[in-house]
């Protein structure tokens, strides 16, 4: 799906998210900064942004797990999606790291969300193949101002069940 504008957030995780499920954000979250509260009024999802540790400079799968909300417990909402960025702060995520994520996301049934506005910067970087990185998610946003150095633009990357979702919230 391709939009002009690239404020986007709202739509890919309210077509991730089921409604009053948090999403677990991570560090320098432009998600839940920005995009005038959209993620929380489009999808009624609570958004919870996870910081690194002082001793690292990025995510891991174990500072994420420590946050994962999985009960039965009906008066908490439970986490549904992981939400990650890539390049974050100029560095690039590791893939190894991102496939511990992955498998923490199988574990506990929950989608996971590439915000990959920069992610052509970190496949130059590292020589990584962008599909690489991308297969290890549900659904995957590209800027291609940022990515690319085009005037305009934004894709949304996911199943067709997924786009067909997203259109609607569009």
């Amino acid at each position: 799906m391709f939009r002009q504008r690239g404020n986007g957030p709202p739509i890919r995780l309210t077509a991730n998210a089921n409604v009053c499920l948090k999403t677990r954000l991570t560090s320098k979250p432009e998600l839940f900064h920005y995009e005038l509260g959209g993620i929380a009024f489009h999808s009624a999802c609570q958004a919870c942004p996870i910081f690194p540790s002082e001793t690292t400079a990025m995510l891991t799968a174990e500072l994420i797990e420590k946050r994962i909300y999985a009960t039965n417990d009906l008066h908490t909402a439970n986490t549904s999606i992981i939400a990650l960025e890539n390049t974050l702060n100029g560095m690039v995520f590791a893939l190894e790291e991102i496939e511990k994520i992955k498998a923490l996301a199988t574990k506990f049934n929950l989608k996971m969300h590439l915000d990959g506005a920069r992610l052509w910067n970190a496949s130059t970087a590292t020589g990584i193949p962008m599909h690489e990185y991308c297969k290890h998610f549900d659904s995957v946003s590209l800027c291609l101002s940022k990515g690319l150095g085009a005037p305009i633009g934004s894709v949304l990357v996911g199943t067709k069940a997924f786009i067909q979702r997203a259109k609607q919230y569009r």
